[in-house]
């Protein structure tokens, strides 16, 4: 059974990220569906104060069609906006720590989001998602319809107590002290980003110059997911880009977690022994 999704990165590296559960994705669903309700009545509020008790029933009429069909779109609308804008997360997700991903790792794009949630009437029929739970048991990975027609799955967040950082040490000292300017498109980025980061950080076993070029690589894909252009990073080594973007990831992902090892920047030294009384 498909209990992680696999992200291999060009020097064959393996990163397991494990998949959200049952219970998690319809907590979020839940959640995502009361923001939808709350969305949906604001609009019929809107449109009967609109119309008004003395409205002539030709006005009536169109506008409560128009009510209809806005209603019924809110959802699909919902899901791909917040989806494409948060890399892969809504609301619900956000407040359960998860994000969907397509099966490589890469967040979704618009192709896979509008797929996954057009299937999304189906998976709710009969009534509370009954087809997508049946399908979660069955499917691999915890996926529901609209998950396996668009090719993506539901990964759960690291908390702060399973952070990246929480044991071992970084391989090669990191050069940079502090963490720059922002990153462009970090905020669709998610924790594995940060473990590929940390893969490559930990390479410390590489020659200068294939170290480049797989920082080179890594840094080109990154800069695609993210949608920004490779040359916008201007002069700046790919290597350093790489080592702020984890630097800036790591603060933003798990806030006051501590970066692991004494290489990492802004570790404290180990105290002295104190002399011998």
């Amino acid at each position: 059974m498909l209990d992680q999704v696999t992200i291999r990165t060009p020097e064959s590296v393996v990163l397991d990220i494990p998949v959200a559960g049952i219970g998690s994705r319809f907590l979020a669903a839940l959640l995502d569906s009361l923001v939808i309700i709350v969305v949906d009545l604001a609009l019929l509020f809107a449109v009967v104060a609109i119309i008004g008790p003395a409205s002539h029933p030709g006005v009536a009429g169109p506008l409560l069609i128009v009510l209809v069909v806005v209603a019924s779109l809110v959802p699909l609308a919902y899901y791909v906006v917040w989806e494409l804008g948060s890399g892969g997360r809504s609301l619900g997700k956000v407040a359960c720590g998860l994000r969907v991903v397509r099966l490589d790792g890469v967040p979704v794009g618009a192709g896979e989001s509008l797929v996954r949630n057009i299937v999304r009437l189906i998976d709710f029929l009969p009534v509370a998602y009954g087809v997508g739970v049946v399908t979660m048991f069955i499917a691999p990975g915890s996926r529901r319809l609209g998950d396996l027609a668009a090719g993506t799955v539901v990964i759960r967040e690291r908390t702060a107590a399973a952070a990246p950082g929480s044991g071992g040490r970084l391989g090669p000292a990191l050069a940079v002290t502090d963490a720059g300017p922002p990153v462009p498109g970090l905020e669709r980025a998610g924790a594995a980003e940060l473990g590929l980061l940390r893969a490559y950080l930990e390479r410390g076993d590489l020659a200068s110059d294939r170290r480049r070029t797989l920082a080179d690589e890594i840094a080109a894909g990154l800069s695609t997911r993210w949608g920004i252009d490779p040359l916008a990073r201007g002069p700046e080594p790919a290597d350093l880009w790489l080592q702020r973007a984890y630097l800036q990831l790591h603060a933003r992902l798990y806030p006051g977690a501590r970066l692991d090892g004494p290489s990492a920047p802004g570790d404290a030294p180990a105290p002295a022994p104190a002399p011998p009384a």
